[in-house]
Protein backbone atom coordinates (compact mmCIF):
# COMPACT_ATOMS: atom_id res chain seq x y z
CA UNK A 1 0.00 0.00 0.00
CA UNK A 2 2.90 2.35 0.87
CA UNK A 3 4.88 1.85 -2.71
CA UNK A 4 1.85 2.22 -4.18
CA UNK A 5 1.33 5.33 -2.84
CA UNK A 6 4.50 6.52 -3.19
CA UNK A 7 4.39 5.55 -6.65
CA UNK A 8 1.28 7.81 -7.55
CA UNK A 9 3.24 10.19 -5.69
CA UNK A 10 6.04 10.27 -8.57
CA UNK A 11 4.05 10.10 -11.52
CA UNK A 12 1.82 13.18 -10.61
CA UNK A 13 5.14 15.05 -10.20
CA UNK A 14 3.16 16.59 -6.69
CA UNK A 15 7.27 16.06 -5.13
CA UNK A 16 8.34 19.20 -7.40
CA UNK A 17 5.84 21.85 -5.12
CA UNK A 18 7.58 20.55 -2.17
CA UNK A 19 11.10 19.87 -3.31
CA UNK A 20 11.25 23.23 -4.72
CA UNK A 21 9.83 24.69 -1.72
CA UNK A 22 12.16 22.98 0.58
CA UNK A 23 15.03 23.64 -1.77
CA UNK A 24 13.57 27.70 -1.88
CA UNK A 25 13.72 27.64 2.05
CA UNK A 26 17.06 25.95 2.74
CA UNK A 27 18.84 28.42 0.12
CA UNK A 28 16.85 31.17 1.49
CA UNK A 29 18.27 30.06 4.86
CA UNK A 30 22.10 29.83 4.10
CA UNK A 31 21.65 33.50 2.30
CA UNK A 32 20.65 34.79 5.26
CA UNK A 33 23.28 33.41 7.59
CA UNK A 34 26.15 34.66 5.45
CA UNK A 35 24.72 37.47 5.03
CA UNK A 36 23.92 38.67 8.52
CA UNK A 37 24.36 35.96 10.87
CA UNK A 38 27.69 35.67 10.90
CA UNK A 39 28.30 39.26 11.35
CA UNK A 40 29.63 39.89 14.75
CA UNK A 41 26.34 42.47 16.14
CA UNK A 42 23.98 38.53 15.95
CA UNK A 43 24.43 37.79 19.22
CA UNK A 44 24.92 33.15 19.75
CA UNK A 45 21.38 32.95 21.00
CA UNK A 46 20.10 34.93 18.00
CA UNK A 47 22.16 32.60 16.03
CA UNK A 48 20.91 29.31 18.08
CA UNK A 49 17.21 30.82 18.27
CA UNK A 50 17.42 30.81 13.99
CA UNK A 51 19.06 27.41 13.26
CA UNK A 52 16.18 26.12 15.91
CA UNK A 53 12.95 28.32 13.82
CA UNK A 54 14.82 27.26 10.42
CA UNK A 55 15.25 23.40 11.50
CA UNK A 56 11.24 23.88 12.17
CA UNK A 57 10.55 25.31 9.07
CA UNK A 58 12.29 22.99 7.25
CA UNK A 59 10.38 20.33 9.07
CA UNK A 60 7.10 21.47 8.90
CA UNK A 61 7.39 21.88 5.51
CA UNK A 62 8.21 18.24 5.12
CA UNK A 63 5.47 17.01 7.33
CA UNK A 64 3.32 19.46 4.94
CA UNK A 65 3.83 17.75 2.00
CA UNK A 66 3.33 14.30 3.46
CA UNK A 67 0.14 15.02 4.76
CA UNK A 68 -0.69 17.39 0.83
CA UNK A 69 0.82 14.35 -1.32
CA UNK A 70 0.77 10.91 0.62
CA UNK A 71 -1.79 11.18 3.15
CA UNK A 72 -4.10 13.42 0.43
CA UNK A 73 -5.60 14.62 4.25
CA UNK A 74 -8.31 16.91 4.72
CA UNK A 75 -7.58 20.80 4.02
CA UNK A 76 -8.40 21.35 7.41
CA UNK A 77 -5.77 19.09 8.96
CA UNK A 78 -3.26 20.23 6.49
CA UNK A 79 -3.84 24.17 7.89
CA UNK A 80 -3.14 22.84 11.46
CA UNK A 81 0.06 21.90 10.11
CA UNK A 82 0.72 25.34 7.98
CA UNK A 83 -1.00 27.27 10.86
CA UNK A 84 1.42 25.87 13.81
CA UNK A 85 4.86 26.20 11.39
CA UNK A 86 3.59 30.19 10.45
CA UNK A 87 2.97 30.41 13.83
CA UNK A 88 6.20 29.96 15.30
CA UNK A 89 7.69 32.29 12.93
CA UNK A 90 5.71 34.93 13.12
CA UNK A 91 6.28 34.42 16.94
CA UNK A 92 9.84 34.99 16.60
CA UNK A 93 9.80 37.57 13.27
CA UNK A 94 7.41 39.93 15.23
CA UNK A 95 7.99 39.86 18.94
CA UNK A 96 5.92 40.98 21.48
CA UNK A 97 5.18 45.48 21.14
CA UNK A 98 6.22 45.12 17.66
CA UNK A 99 2.30 44.68 16.30
CA UNK A 100 0.60 48.19 16.37
CA UNK A 101 -0.66 49.45 19.43
CA UNK A 102 0.40 45.92 21.13
CA UNK A 103 1.31 47.79 24.62
CA UNK A 104 -2.14 49.05 24.89
CA UNK A 105 -3.51 45.85 23.99
CA UNK A 106 -1.41 43.93 27.02
CA UNK A 107 -2.56 46.95 29.05
CA UNK A 108 -6.00 46.28 28.52
CA UNK A 109 -5.13 42.32 29.18
CA UNK A 110 -3.74 43.28 32.41
CA UNK A 111 -6.99 44.70 33.20
CA UNK A 112 -8.67 40.94 33.32
CA UNK A 113 -5.67 39.35 34.70
CA UNK A 114 -6.20 41.65 38.00
CA UNK A 115 -9.65 40.64 37.70
CA UNK A 116 -8.82 37.17 37.78
CA UNK A 117 -5.98 37.00 40.46
CA UNK A 118 -8.06 39.87 42.53
CA UNK A 119 -5.50 42.09 42.44
CA UNK A 120 -7.50 45.10 42.29
CA UNK A 121 -8.03 48.25 40.08
CA UNK A 122 -6.18 51.13 39.96
CA UNK A 123 -7.08 55.04 40.06
CA UNK A 124 -8.73 56.08 36.49
CA UNK A 125 -5.66 56.25 33.97
CA UNK A 126 -3.13 53.88 35.74
CA UNK A 127 -3.26 50.08 35.88
CA UNK A 128 -1.27 47.38 38.41
CA UNK A 129 1.36 45.42 36.70
CA UNK A 130 4.46 43.36 37.48
CA UNK A 131 7.22 45.38 38.21
CA UNK A 132 9.17 43.33 35.13
CA UNK A 133 6.31 43.78 33.31
CA UNK A 134 6.21 47.35 33.85
CA UNK A 135 9.48 47.43 32.02
CA UNK A 136 10.02 44.59 29.54
CA UNK A 137 13.81 44.05 28.73
CA UNK A 138 13.08 44.53 25.28
CA UNK A 139 12.05 47.37 22.52
CA UNK A 140 8.85 47.76 20.74
CA UNK A 141 10.93 47.91 17.30
CA UNK A 142 12.52 44.57 16.46
CA UNK A 143 16.24 45.06 16.27
CA UNK A 144 18.95 42.64 16.54
CA UNK A 145 19.66 44.03 20.32
CA UNK A 146 15.65 43.29 20.44
CA UNK A 147 16.16 39.79 19.53
CA UNK A 148 19.12 39.26 21.68
CA UNK A 149 17.51 40.94 25.06
CA UNK A 150 14.37 38.60 23.63
CA UNK A 151 16.75 35.36 23.43
CA UNK A 152 18.63 36.19 26.82
CA UNK A 153 15.57 36.82 28.41
CA UNK A 154 13.25 34.06 27.44
CA UNK A 155 13.68 31.36 29.88
CA UNK A 156 14.41 33.71 33.11
CA UNK A 157 11.61 33.18 36.02
CA UNK A 158 10.04 36.24 37.98
CA UNK A 159 10.93 35.89 41.60
CA UNK A 160 9.41 39.21 42.02
CA UNK A 161 6.09 39.84 42.27
CA UNK A 162 5.83 43.26 43.23
CA UNK A 163 3.03 45.24 42.24
CA UNK A 164 3.61 48.83 40.68
CA UNK A 165 1.15 50.92 39.81
CA UNK A 166 1.90 52.73 36.09
CA UNK A 167 0.55 55.05 33.86
CA UNK A 168 -1.86 53.40 30.95
CA UNK A 169 -1.96 54.53 27.24
CA UNK A 170 -5.29 52.32 26.76
CA UNK A 171 -8.67 54.18 26.52
CA UNK A 172 -12.49 52.62 25.96
CA UNK A 173 -12.17 49.34 24.51
CA UNK A 174 -14.29 46.13 24.14
CA UNK A 175 -12.75 44.16 26.90
CA UNK A 176 -14.36 40.88 25.79
CA UNK A 177 -12.04 40.73 23.06
CA UNK A 178 -9.29 40.46 26.05
CA UNK A 179 -10.26 37.82 27.74
CA UNK A 180 -8.45 34.62 26.08
CA UNK A 181 -4.98 36.67 26.31
CA UNK A 182 -5.88 37.58 29.60
CA UNK A 183 -6.01 34.24 30.96
CA UNK A 184 -3.12 33.25 29.00
CA UNK A 185 -1.28 36.22 31.21
CA UNK A 186 -3.13 35.37 34.39
CA UNK A 187 -1.20 31.58 33.90
CA UNK A 188 2.01 33.32 32.84
CA UNK A 189 1.94 35.27 36.37
CA UNK A 190 0.63 32.10 38.34
CA UNK A 191 3.25 29.81 37.32
CA UNK A 192 6.14 33.10 37.69
CA UNK A 193 7.24 33.19 34.34
CA UNK A 194 9.61 36.12 33.06
CA UNK A 195 8.20 38.88 30.99
CA UNK A 196 8.92 36.94 27.49
CA UNK A 197 7.26 33.87 28.48
CA UNK A 198 4.17 35.21 30.17
CA UNK A 199 3.61 38.02 26.86
CA UNK A 200 4.41 34.85 24.74
CA UNK A 201 1.95 32.27 26.99
CA UNK A 202 -0.80 35.31 25.91
CA UNK A 203 -0.16 35.64 22.71
CA UNK A 204 0.10 31.81 21.75
CA UNK A 205 -3.64 31.30 23.50
CA UNK A 206 -5.07 34.04 21.27
CA UNK A 207 -3.19 32.37 18.07
CA UNK A 208 -4.66 28.73 19.20
CA UNK A 209 -8.32 30.39 19.62
CA UNK A 210 -7.77 31.44 16.19
CA UNK A 211 -6.41 28.38 14.95
CA UNK A 212 -9.56 27.16 16.41
CA UNK A 213 -12.25 29.11 14.59
CA UNK A 214 -10.62 28.62 10.78
CA UNK A 215 -10.36 24.46 11.48
CA UNK A 216 -13.70 24.39 11.81
CA UNK A 217 -14.55 27.23 9.62
CA UNK A 218 -12.31 25.01 6.45
CA UNK A 219 -14.46 21.79 8.32
CA UNK A 220 -17.83 23.40 7.89
CA UNK A 221 -17.81 25.84 5.20
CA UNK A 222 -19.05 23.69 1.60
CA UNK A 223 -17.18 25.98 -0.93
CA UNK A 224 -14.34 28.64 -0.72
CA UNK A 225 -12.29 26.30 1.46
CA UNK A 226 -8.92 27.02 -0.49
CA UNK A 227 -10.11 30.77 -0.43
CA UNK A 228 -9.86 30.98 3.66
CA UNK A 229 -7.14 28.82 3.69
CA UNK A 230 -5.08 31.24 1.96
CA UNK A 231 -6.62 34.14 3.71
CA UNK A 232 -5.13 32.99 6.79
CA UNK A 233 -1.79 32.42 5.38
CA UNK A 234 -1.64 36.67 4.47
CA UNK A 235 1.48 38.09 6.07
CA UNK A 236 -0.88 40.59 7.57
CA UNK A 237 -3.35 38.06 9.05
CA UNK A 238 -0.64 36.12 10.86
CA UNK A 239 1.12 38.90 12.21
CA UNK A 240 -2.12 40.11 13.73
CA UNK A 241 -3.11 36.75 14.75
CA UNK A 242 0.03 36.06 16.50
CA UNK A 243 -0.55 39.34 18.97
CA UNK A 244 -2.82 39.61 21.48
CA UNK A 245 -4.54 42.38 19.41
CA UNK A 246 -8.37 42.41 18.90
CA UNK A 247 -7.61 41.94 15.34
CA UNK A 248 -6.95 38.15 16.06
CA UNK A 249 -10.49 37.51 17.69
CA UNK A 250 -12.11 39.68 14.91
CA UNK A 251 -10.85 38.31 12.08
CA UNK A 252 -11.13 34.59 13.74
CA UNK A 253 -15.06 35.15 14.20
CA UNK A 254 -15.76 37.01 11.04
CA UNK A 255 -14.38 34.12 9.11
CA UNK A 256 -16.72 31.66 11.14
CA UNK A 257 -19.22 33.85 10.89
CA UNK A 258 -18.97 33.35 7.27
CA UNK A 259 -18.55 29.99 6.31
CA UNK A 260 -21.86 29.38 9.25
CA UNK A 261 -23.76 31.29 6.79
CA UNK A 262 -22.78 29.61 3.85
CA UNK A 263 -22.98 26.76 5.44
CA UNK A 264 -26.97 27.16 6.28
CA UNK A 265 -27.20 28.88 2.35
CA UNK A 266 -26.28 25.43 0.72
CA UNK A 267 -27.14 22.68 3.27
CA UNK A 268 -30.01 20.16 1.90
CA UNK A 269 -33.54 21.07 4.02
CA UNK A 270 -34.57 23.89 6.29
CA UNK A 271 -32.26 25.49 8.93
CA UNK A 272 -31.90 23.76 12.07
CA UNK A 273 -32.16 26.24 14.78
CA UNK A 274 -28.72 25.47 16.66
CA UNK A 275 -27.06 26.57 13.55
CA UNK A 276 -29.22 30.18 13.79
CA UNK A 277 -28.25 30.05 17.40
CA UNK A 278 -24.59 29.55 16.58
CA UNK A 279 -24.57 32.64 14.21
CA UNK A 280 -26.18 35.02 16.20
CA UNK A 281 -23.76 34.08 19.01
CA UNK A 282 -20.73 34.75 16.48
CA UNK A 283 -22.83 37.90 14.88
CA UNK A 284 -23.45 39.19 18.79
CA UNK A 285 -19.61 38.91 19.33
CA UNK A 286 -18.69 40.81 15.84
CA UNK A 287 -20.92 43.70 16.23
CA UNK A 288 -19.32 44.62 19.82
CA UNK A 289 -15.86 45.05 18.16
CA UNK A 290 -14.50 48.20 16.78
CA UNK A 291 -17.41 50.32 17.25
CA UNK A 292 -19.96 48.46 15.38
CA UNK A 293 -17.61 49.05 12.31
CA UNK A 294 -18.70 45.28 11.16
CA UNK A 295 -22.18 45.72 11.69
CA UNK A 296 -22.56 45.02 8.37
CA UNK A 297 -20.87 41.63 8.07
CA UNK A 298 -23.08 40.52 10.71
CA UNK A 299 -26.83 41.20 8.29
CA UNK A 300 -24.82 38.35 5.89
CA UNK A 301 -27.13 35.88 6.56
CA UNK A 302 -29.90 38.35 4.74
CA UNK A 303 -28.12 36.06 1.30
CA UNK A 304 -30.14 32.86 2.85
CA UNK A 305 -33.24 32.09 0.77
CA UNK A 306 -36.17 32.31 2.45
CA UNK A 307 -37.52 29.09 1.48
CA UNK A 308 -34.49 27.27 3.52
CA UNK A 309 -37.27 28.07 6.53
CA UNK A 310 -39.86 26.13 7.68
CA UNK A 311 -42.34 29.45 7.04
CA UNK A 312 -42.48 33.17 6.52
CA UNK A 313 -43.52 33.35 10.08
CA UNK A 314 -40.14 31.54 11.20
CA UNK A 315 -37.95 33.05 8.67
CA UNK A 316 -38.97 36.89 10.02
CA UNK A 317 -39.17 35.60 13.51
CA UNK A 318 -35.52 34.22 13.46
CA UNK A 319 -34.34 37.18 11.18
CA UNK A 320 -36.04 39.68 14.45
CA UNK A 321 -34.39 37.52 16.96
CA UNK A 322 -31.13 37.91 15.47
CA UNK A 323 -31.32 41.97 14.82
CA UNK A 324 -31.76 42.22 17.97
CA UNK A 325 -29.26 40.33 19.83
CA UNK A 326 -26.82 42.02 17.22
CA UNK A 327 -28.54 45.60 18.50
CA UNK A 328 -28.62 44.81 21.75
CA UNK A 329 -24.60 43.45 21.68
CA UNK A 330 -23.84 46.72 20.06
CA UNK A 331 -25.16 49.12 22.18
CA UNK A 332 -23.71 47.32 24.87
CA UNK A 333 -20.42 47.16 23.90
CA UNK A 334 -20.24 50.84 22.58
CA UNK A 335 -22.80 52.65 24.72
CA UNK A 336 -19.86 55.40 26.06
CA UNK A 337 -18.05 55.56 22.69
CA UNK A 338 -21.31 56.09 20.94
CA UNK A 339 -22.35 58.73 23.82
CA UNK A 340 -19.06 61.02 23.61
CA UNK A 341 -18.92 60.71 19.63
CA UNK A 342 -22.99 61.86 19.00
CA UNK A 343 -21.96 65.01 21.42
CA UNK A 344 -21.44 67.83 19.63
CA UNK A 345 -18.11 69.50 20.50
CA UNK A 346 -18.65 72.56 22.59
CA UNK A 347 -16.71 75.02 19.98
CA UNK A 348 -18.40 74.56 16.21
CA UNK A 349 -16.08 77.01 14.96
CA UNK A 350 -13.55 75.73 11.88
CA UNK A 351 -9.87 74.96 12.51
CA UNK A 352 -8.51 77.09 9.68
CA UNK A 353 -5.06 77.82 8.70
CA UNK A 354 -3.71 74.41 8.45
CA UNK A 355 -0.43 73.23 8.05
CA UNK A 356 0.94 69.88 6.17
CA UNK A 357 4.07 68.89 6.00
CA UNK A 358 5.06 65.56 4.48
CA UNK A 359 7.45 63.40 6.60
CA UNK A 360 9.30 60.75 4.59
CA UNK A 361 10.03 57.73 6.36
CA UNK A 362 11.06 54.38 5.43
CA UNK A 363 7.77 52.92 5.83
CA UNK A 364 5.23 55.64 3.97
CA UNK A 365 4.88 58.98 3.81
CA UNK A 366 2.45 60.71 6.27
CA UNK A 367 0.55 64.17 6.68
CA UNK A 368 0.90 65.52 10.19
CA UNK A 369 -0.75 68.05 10.91
CA UNK A 370 -0.47 71.15 12.79
CA UNK A 371 -3.46 72.44 14.07
CA UNK A 372 -3.70 75.22 17.15
CA UNK A 373 -6.00 72.44 19.18
CA UNK A 374 -7.24 68.70 19.03
CA UNK A 375 -10.91 69.10 17.77
CA UNK A 376 -12.15 66.31 15.50
CA UNK A 377 -15.16 66.20 13.07
CA UNK A 378 -18.75 65.31 14.61
CA UNK A 379 -21.93 63.54 13.22
CA UNK A 380 -23.45 66.62 12.66
CA UNK A 381 -21.12 68.14 10.51
CA UNK A 382 -21.57 65.34 7.98
CA UNK A 383 -25.10 66.02 8.60
CA UNK A 384 -24.76 69.85 7.88
CA UNK A 385 -22.27 69.49 5.42
CA UNK A 386 -22.16 65.91 3.53
CA UNK A 387 -20.61 67.54 0.02
CA UNK A 388 -17.41 68.12 2.02
CA UNK A 389 -18.14 64.56 3.52
CA UNK A 390 -18.06 63.31 0.27
CA UNK A 391 -15.10 64.77 -1.03
CA UNK A 392 -13.19 63.77 2.15
CA UNK A 393 -13.76 60.43 1.54
CA UNK A 394 -13.01 60.19 -2.11
CA UNK A 395 -9.41 62.17 -1.77
CA UNK A 396 -9.09 59.51 1.13
CA UNK A 397 -8.88 56.65 -1.30
CA UNK A 398 -6.97 58.85 -4.35
CA UNK A 399 -4.27 59.47 -1.31
CA UNK A 400 -4.40 56.08 0.49
CA UNK A 401 -6.06 53.40 -1.71
CA UNK A 402 -2.30 52.16 -1.99
CA UNK A 403 -1.43 52.10 1.34
CA UNK A 404 -5.11 50.87 2.14
CA UNK A 405 -4.37 47.62 0.07
CA UNK A 406 -0.31 47.01 1.01
CA UNK A 407 -1.39 46.94 5.01
CA UNK A 408 -4.06 44.80 4.40
CA UNK A 409 -2.20 42.15 2.59
CA UNK A 410 0.94 42.37 4.80
CA UNK A 411 3.54 44.84 3.12
CA UNK A 412 4.38 46.64 6.11
CA UNK A 413 4.57 45.01 8.80
CA UNK A 414 5.23 45.67 12.42
CA UNK A 415 4.71 49.11 13.14
CA UNK A 416 4.53 50.06 9.95
CA UNK A 417 8.30 49.84 9.11
CA UNK A 418 9.13 46.54 7.93
CA UNK A 419 8.74 46.96 4.18
CA UNK A 420 8.01 43.80 2.03
CA UNK A 421 7.84 44.53 -1.66
CA UNK A 422 5.47 44.82 -4.11
CA UNK A 423 6.02 41.65 -5.87
CA UNK A 424 5.26 39.51 -3.17
CA UNK A 425 2.24 41.09 -2.42
CA UNK A 426 1.10 40.86 -6.04
CA UNK A 427 2.21 36.81 -5.25
CA UNK A 428 -0.47 36.73 -2.62
CA UNK A 429 -3.19 38.77 -4.63
CA UNK A 430 -2.75 36.26 -7.62
CA UNK A 431 -2.75 33.43 -5.00
CA UNK A 432 -6.32 34.69 -2.93
CA UNK A 433 -7.62 35.49 -6.90
CA UNK A 434 -6.72 31.49 -8.03
CA UNK A 435 -8.44 30.54 -4.73
CA UNK A 436 -11.53 30.91 -5.99
CA UNK A 437 -11.18 28.40 -8.46
CA UNK A 438 -12.29 25.35 -7.51
CA UNK A 439 -13.40 22.03 -8.71
CA UNK A 440 -17.25 22.67 -6.81
CA UNK A 441 -20.10 23.58 -9.09
CA UNK A 442 -21.77 25.41 -6.29
CA UNK A 443 -22.17 29.09 -6.66
CA UNK A 444 -23.91 32.33 -5.27
CA UNK A 445 -26.70 33.64 -7.29
CA UNK A 446 -26.17 36.94 -8.48
CA UNK A 447 -28.78 38.76 -6.09
CA UNK A 448 -26.52 37.19 -3.08
CA UNK A 449 -23.16 38.48 -4.58
CA UNK A 450 -24.59 41.73 -5.10
CA UNK A 451 -25.40 41.31 -1.54
CA UNK A 452 -21.97 40.68 -0.30
CA UNK A 453 -20.65 43.80 -2.04
CA UNK A 454 -22.93 46.06 -0.82
CA UNK A 455 -21.66 44.94 2.59
CA UNK A 456 -18.15 45.20 1.99
CA UNK A 457 -18.39 48.54 0.56
CA UNK A 458 -20.91 49.81 3.64
CA UNK A 459 -18.51 48.05 5.96
CA UNK A 460 -15.65 50.35 4.62
CA UNK A 461 -17.54 53.22 4.70
CA UNK A 462 -18.41 52.50 8.28
CA UNK A 463 -14.79 52.43 8.78
CA UNK A 464 -13.92 55.32 7.43
CA UNK A 465 -16.86 57.00 9.19
CA UNK A 466 -15.88 56.17 12.33
CA UNK A 467 -12.06 57.22 12.12
CA UNK A 468 -13.49 60.38 10.26
CA UNK A 469 -15.38 61.70 13.39
CA UNK A 470 -12.89 60.28 15.86
CA UNK A 471 -9.51 60.94 14.97
CA UNK A 472 -9.64 63.07 11.93
CA UNK A 473 -9.54 67.47 12.45
CA UNK A 474 -11.53 69.38 11.50
CA UNK A 475 -9.65 70.42 8.15
CA UNK A 476 -7.98 67.77 7.22
CA UNK A 477 -8.30 67.24 3.66
CA UNK A 478 -8.52 63.27 4.15
CA UNK A 479 -9.47 60.76 6.91
CA UNK A 480 -6.92 59.83 8.92
CA UNK A 481 -5.74 56.83 11.09
CA UNK A 482 -7.25 54.04 8.88
CA UNK A 483 -4.97 50.86 7.81
CA UNK A 484 -5.55 48.17 5.65
CA UNK A 485 -6.35 45.26 7.93
CA UNK A 486 -9.14 46.87 9.07
CA UNK A 487 -10.81 46.11 6.17
CA UNK A 488 -9.36 42.21 6.69
CA UNK A 489 -13.02 40.92 8.41
CA UNK A 490 -14.66 41.49 5.03
CA UNK A 491 -12.35 40.25 2.55
CA UNK A 492 -13.40 36.75 2.41
CA UNK A 493 -16.97 38.24 0.87
CA UNK A 494 -14.67 40.22 -1.98
CA UNK A 495 -13.40 36.89 -3.06
CA UNK A 496 -16.70 34.87 -3.09
CA UNK A 497 -18.83 37.70 -5.16
CA UNK A 498 -15.23 35.82 -7.64
CA UNK A 499 -16.48 32.73 -8.02
CA UNK A 500 -18.47 31.36 -10.79
CA UNK A 501 -18.94 28.53 -12.67
CA UNK A 502 -17.51 29.36 -16.18
CA UNK A 503 -13.85 29.23 -14.64
CA UNK A 504 -13.45 25.75 -12.98
CA UNK A 505 -10.53 23.51 -12.20
CA UNK A 506 -10.60 20.39 -13.31
CA UNK A 507 -8.18 18.93 -10.55
CA UNK A 508 -7.84 19.80 -6.92
CA UNK A 509 -5.52 22.83 -6.83
CA UNK A 510 -5.12 23.39 -3.08
CA UNK A 511 -1.43 21.75 -3.18
CA UNK A 512 -0.67 24.32 -6.21
CA UNK A 513 -1.91 26.99 -4.03
CA UNK A 514 -0.32 26.07 -1.15
CA UNK A 515 3.09 25.88 -2.91
CA UNK A 516 2.55 29.45 -4.21
CA UNK A 517 1.34 30.68 -1.02
CA UNK A 518 4.79 28.88 1.19
CA UNK A 519 7.08 30.29 -1.24
CA UNK A 520 5.66 33.67 -0.94
CA UNK A 521 5.78 33.09 2.66
CA UNK A 522 9.68 32.48 2.50
CA UNK A 523 10.41 34.96 0.20
CA UNK A 524 8.23 37.49 3.23
CA UNK A 525 10.89 36.29 5.97
CA UNK A 526 13.45 36.70 3.99
CA UNK A 527 12.57 40.43 2.71
CA UNK A 528 11.48 41.06 6.64
CA UNK A 529 14.29 40.18 8.56
CA UNK A 530 16.94 41.65 6.14
CA UNK A 531 14.33 44.90 6.59
CA UNK A 532 14.79 44.77 10.21
CA UNK A 533 18.48 43.72 10.81
CA UNK A 534 19.73 45.92 8.05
Amino acid sequence: MRKSKWKEYWKTKEYLGGGGLLLLCVVTVFLFWKEFMQDSAAHGTVQIAYLIVAAIVVVGIMLLYYMVALRKAKIQHIYLVIAVTLGIVYCVLIPPYAVPDEPVHFEECYDISNFLLGTGKAETGKIYMRASDAKPPFDAYPTIETYRDICQNTFILCDDNTIVEVKRDSGDSNSLCYIIPGIGLTVGRMLHLGTVLTFELARWINYIVFMLLIYWSLKKIPIGKNCILIFSMLPMVLQQAMSVSYDCITNGIAVFLIAQCLYMVFQEGNIRGRDLAIYGVFAAALAGIKGGVYLPVCCLALIIPMKKFASKKRYFLSAGIICAVIFVSFLAANYSILSSVMIKNQDGSSVSGLEMQEIENSELSKEVYITGREEHYSISDIISNPQHYGKVMLSTFKVYGDFYLQSMLGGTLGWLDIEIPWWILCGFMATLLFSVVETNEMVLSFKQKLWLGIIFCTMVVLILTVMYVSWTPVGCPQVLGVQGRYFLPGLLLLLFVFKNRMILAKGDICSVLISAAMCLQVCTWFFALKSILS
